[in-house]
C-alpha cells in the first residue's frame, strides 16, 4: 500500500504481541476471579487454567451453558473483578519482558493484540510504565470476533498500515497462533502457558520472551 511504513529491521517492521501469557503471568489472577464470581452465582465447576487459556471472557462464559441473561451478568462481574484485582496488585511481568520490550521498541513498532479486559491491560501497562512503547492497541471490542478468528490481527494490520509479511505476532496459546496464521502473519509462540508440542503450527517456538530476539534476527537476515 502506498502509505506503508518501510521496514525498520530487515524485513520486519512491527511486532504484534499478545498480553495474557506473553507479557504478564496473569492466569492465577484470572483463575481467582473466575472462581470467586462463579461461586457467587452458585456455579462450582472445577475449572482449570487450561480451560481459560486463549479464551475471551465471553467465550468461556458460553462454555458454562447458563441462561443468556446470567451469562451476561457473569461476564460483566468477572471483568469488573479482575480489574479490581489488578488495581490492587497488577499481574507480574514474565522474566526478561521489561528489558526486551524496551529493546524491541527501538527496532520495531509495537502493537498489543489481546482479548483481555481493556482496563486491565491499560492499568497494567501504566503500572509498569510501558504503555508508551505501544503504537497500536487492539483490545476488547476492537478484537471481535476474538481469537482464533483472524479479525484481531487483521485489525492490527489496518491500524499499523503494514503488509502481512512485515509483521510478526508473539503468542502463547493455540487460539492465538491460529488467529495469526489465519491473518497471514508469521507467529512466534512462547511456552509460558501451553506445552511446546501443542504450539508446533507456529513458525517458531521459544521458552522465554528474550529468545524472540534471536528468531527475529535470523528471519531479518534471510
Amino acid at each position: 500500500m502506498s502509505d506503508e511504513v518501510l521496514p525498520i529491521h530487515g524485513s520486519i517492521s512491527a511486532l504484534a504481541i499478545d498480553f495474557d501469557g506473553v507479557l504478564v503471568d496473569s492466569q492465577p489472577m484470572h483463575m481467582f476471579a473466575w472462581r470467586q464470581v462463579l461461586g457467587e452465582y452458585g456455579i462450582n465447576d472445577n475449572i482449570s487454567s487450561k480451560s481459560i487459556i486463549g479464551q475471551s471472557v465471553n467465550q468461556f462464559v458460553q462454555s458454562l451453558r447458563v441462561p443468556k441473561k446470567m451469562a451476561i451478568e457473569i461476564a460483566r462481574a468477572k471483568q469488573d473483578r479482575v480489574v479490581e484485582l489488578s488495581k490492587h496488585k497488577p499481574p507480574p511481568l514474565y522474566d526478561t519482558v521489561l528489558d526486551t520490550l524496551r529493546e524491541f521498541s527501538a527496532l520495531y513498532r509495537l502493537a498489543l493484540v489481546s482479548s483481555a479486559e481493556p482496563l486491565l491491560v491499560k492499568v497494567t501497562l501504566e503500572h509498569y510504565c510501558i504503555k508508551e512503547l505501544f503504537t497500536v492497541l487492539v483490545l476488547g471490542t476492537d478484537a471481535s470476533p476474538p481469537k482464533p478468528s483472524p479479525k484481531p490481527y487483521l485489525t492490527c494490520l489496518e491500524r499499523l498500515k503494514l503488509s502481512k509479511s512485515s509483521v510478526v505476532a508473539i503468542e502463547d496459546s493455540c487460539q492465538g497462533v491460529d488467529s495469526a496464521i489465519e491473518a497471514g502473519i508469521r507467529v512466534i509462540a512462547i511456552t509460558n502457558t501451553t506445552e511446546r508440542h501443542l504450539l508446533q503450527k507456529a513458525d517458531a517456538v521459544v521458552d522465554k520472551f528474550c529468545e524472540v530476539k534471536q528468531v527475529l534476527a535470523t528471519w531479518a537476515n534471510q
